[in-house]
């Protein structure tokens, strides 16, 4: 199975894309800041917070991951389309 990792905008994650964590270029040790494993994205619901910014709540499974701004850089593994191997 072909697999591709990507930074995209949170507002493009999907379901069946593996979220993997967020891009924060101020972060002290690295530029991502990784889950312990990725998650894989079954919903996401966008929402306008009381700040003004479009936030999205991501589900994986049972859970509601930490509310992401959509404009957000996110680390995404996905799936190749078209790919058989």
């Amino acid at each position: 199975m072909s697999m591709s990792v990507d930074v995209i905008y949170a507002l493009a994650l999907k379901p069946g894309d593996w979220y993997a964590g967020t891009v924060d270029k101020d972060a002290p040790t690295r530029q991502v800041q990784p889950f312990a494993r990725a998650h894989r994205v079954e919903s996401v619901e966008s929402w306008m917070g009381e700040d003004g910014w479009k936030w999205l709540t991501i589900t994986s499974g049972p859970f509601a991951l930490t509310p992401v701004k959509a404009a957000s850089q996110v680390l995404v593994i996905r799936h190749l389309e078209g790919s058989q191997s």
